[in-house]
């Protein structure tokens, strides 16, 4: 009994819990989940979701080759395979899989910021799909560090 009142008065004084908070919670709640995307959004993201969108806007899909799967939430454009979690890729028969899901993919959006988090680059971790993403398409922009790559006519 004693030890979770110490626990309790120790994480306060520690981590300046503050208990007011807890009878605000569904209101705080409601507030966060109907703001607009671009609160939570730093000023790079913001510029790349206004511009990708603009460039995207006739595309059914578009496909990912980053980690950043919000990416698809955010410019309001469903993936063109399965495949929306790029780690979820991890044999050699789902590379060719993803590659054959995307004979219909005009854009991928490639380089996002959470890429650089994996030890293993890209080029090595999917080799198959690098390759057929470079010999592919192409880059047409960078934004911001993030590249937007079109099919090859």
């Amino acid at each position: 009994f004693v030890f979770p009142i110490i626990i309790l008065l120790l994480g306060n004084a520690f981590l300046n819990i503050e208990f007011n908070r807890i009878k605000y919670f569904k209101k705080n709640l409601v507030k966060y989940i109907n703001e607009k995307d671009n609160i939570f959004l730093e000023n790079k993201e913001i510029n790349f979701i206004q511009r990708a969108k603009d460039l995207i806007r006739s595309e059914e899909c578009i496909q990912l080759y980053t980690y950043d799967s919000i990416l698809l939430y955010l410019l309001k454009k469903p993936n063109c395979s399965k495949y929306y979690f790029l780690r979820s890729i991890g044999t050699e028969e789902s590379q060719k899989i993803l590659i054959n899901e995307m004979k219909k993919t005009n854009v991928i959006i490639s380089n996002g910021v959470t890429d650089n988090w994996s030890i293993i680059p890209f080029e090595k971790r999917y080799p198959i799909l690098d390759k057929y993403i470079k010999n592919n398409y192409t880059k047409v922009n960078d934004i911001d560090g993030r590249d937007i790559l079109i099919l090859n006519n």
